[in-house]
C-alpha cells in the first residue's frame, strides 16, 4: 500500500519581556492509495504560553499537547486502532519574595484532557502551594502542597481527588545537572472505591563524563491516572512505543532509564538508551511491564547530507491478559539538503512484532519504504 503524506508543520517561538510563546504542530492528510482505510486528517504537537502579567508578580501560564497514540497497545497499530489524545492546560502563578532569593508561589490550574474515540474525557482542578528555597547557587530545594481533582465525564469512571506533600532538591554545576523530588500521595476515589496512596520519587541526573560522552539516569515511582507517553506530541509512526490510551483508572507507574551518547568523530554520534516502564492499575486487569533497548548512530556524510541509524529490542508484557509481545524495529534514513529550504529524506524500515499467543492482530512484520520532501517556506 502507498500512503500519502501532505501536510504542513508550523513552528513559532517568542521571548520577550512579557510574553514567552513557543509552538510546534504538525498537520497531515493521509490517502490510501488502495483504499484499505479511510482517508484521514492527523494532527500532533504542542504550544506553551508564559505571560509575565505583572513583573516578579503575577504569571500567566498555557500549555496544549496533542499525540497520536493506540487506543490498545497490545494490537497492531492499524488505522482503526489509532486515536488523537490532547491535554491543555491553563492558570495563574502568583508570586512573592519573602526572603532573599527565596520565592513563595500560589499555582492554580484549569486542565481538560481528551480523546478522540475513548470515553475518558476528563477536567482536572489543581492547586499548589509552593516554597522555592535558595541554599546557593546551584541548589535549591522546593517544597510543595498539591490537591488536585479529576473529573471524569464518563459517569462510570471514578472521579480522583489526591493530596499530595512532596519536596525536591535540584542542584547544577559544571558537569551534572541533579534532580531528586520524594513525597508522598493520597487519593481518594468515588463510586465507593478504596483509596490508594504510595510514596513518590523521581531522579534524574545527567553527567557529561567527557567533552564528548554524555550519561543520564532517570527513574521514578508515583501514582497516576493519565500515561506520560501521552504528552510527547508525536505522531504514532514516529514512536518507538505506543501506550494504551483508553483508559480511565490510577495505576501506580515505575520506571527507569539509562542513556549514552557518545561523539566518536566531528561527524559522528553514537547513542546508546535502556528504558523500562511498569504501569500496575488498581482496578483494570491491563497491568504492562515495558523493556526496551535501542542503539542509534548518526553521521554527517557530506556538507548537505547525513544519515541516521537505529535499532531497537523491546518486550511487553500484558500480566493481566496473558500474553507477552516482543518486538524487532530497524531504521535507515538519509536526509539530503538539496537547496536552502528543501530538504529531500529516504527512509527504509523493518519490524518484526511476535505475540505469544496465537490471537490475531498482534503478531505481524512489515517493511515499509518512505521519500520526504519537506519545504520550509519561512525561517
Amino acid at each position: 500500500e502507498w500512503i500519502h503524506k501532505p501536510g504542513i508543520a508550523v513552528s513559532a517561538e517568542h521571548e520577550g519581556p512579557k510574553l514567552n510563546l513557543d509552538i510546534d504542530y504538525r498537520f497531515e492528510r493521509r490517502l490510501y492509495q488502495q483504499d484499505l482505510h479511510d482517508d484521514t486528517n492527523v494532527s500532533a504537537g504542542s504550544a506553551a504560553l508564559l505571560w509575565n502579567a505583572l513583573p516578579q508578580r503575577l504569571d500567566v501560564v498555557i500549555n496544549h499537547v496533542r499525540t497520536e497514540t493506540a487506543i490498545r497497545s497490545i494490537a497492531a497499530a492499524t488505522p482503526e486502532n489509532r486515536q488523537e489524545s490532547s491535554e491543555t492546560t491553563a492558570g495563574p502563578i502568583l508570586k512573592f519574595n519573602p526572603r532573599g532569593d527565596d520565592e513563595l508561589q500560589f499555582q492554580y490550574e484549569w486542565g481538560q484532557q481528551t480523546s478522540e474515540r475513548s470515553s475518558n474525557d476528563s477536567k482536572t482542578h489543581t492547586s499548589t502551594i509552593r516554597y522555592l528555597l535558595a541554599l546557593s547557587p546551584i541548589n535549591t530545594l522546593t517544597f510543595e502542597g498539591i490537591n488536585r481533582r479529576v473529573l471524569y465525564d464518563n459517569r462510570f469512571a471514578p472521579d480522583l481527588d489526591s493530596n499530595i506533600g512532596q519536596i525536591t532538591w535540584q542542584r547544577t554545576s559544571r558537569n551534572t545537572e541533579f534532580s531528586f523530588t520524594g513525597g508522598y500521595n493520597q487519593t481518594e476515589r468515588s463510586l465507593g472505591l478504596d483509596d490508594v496512596d504510595g510514596a513518590i520519587v523521581d531522579f534524574t541526573f545527567d553527567w557529561q563524563v567527557l567533552p564528548t560522552t554524555t550519561v543520564t539516569f532517570t527513574g521514578g515511582q508515583d501514582i497516576r491516572d493519565r500515561s506520560t507517553f501521552l504528552d510527547e506530541a508525536r505522531f504514532l509512526t514516529d514512536r518507538s512505543l505506543s501506550v494504551s490510551s483508553d483508559l480511565a483508572d490510577v495505576f501506580t507507574n515505575t520506571r527507569g532509564g539509562l542513556a549514552i551518547s557518545r561523539q566518536l568523530r566531528s561527524a559522528t554520534t553514537l547513542s546508546f538508551e535502556f528504558t523500562y516502564d511498569q504501569e500496575d492499575y488498581e482496578d483494570l486487569l491491563r497491568d504492562t511491564e515495558t523493556t526496551s533497548v535501542a542503539l542509534s548512530l548518526t553521521r554527517r556524510l557530506t556538507q548537505q547530507t547525513d544519515l541516521s541509524i537505529q535499532i531497537r529490542q523491546s518486550k511487553q508484557d500484558f500480566t493481566d491478559e496473558n500474553d507477552e509481545i516482543d518486538s524487532f524495529s530497524g531504521n535507515i534514513d538519509v536526509n539530503w539538503q538539496a537547496m536552502r529550504r528543501l530538504l529531500i529524506s529516504f527512509g527504509i524500515g523493518y519490524e518484526d512484532r511476535e505475540a505469544a499467543s496465537n490471537l490475531p492482530n498482534r503478531s505481524y512484520d512489515e517493511l515499509i519504504a518512505t521519500i520526504r520532501f519537506t519545504y520550509t517556506a519561512k525561517e
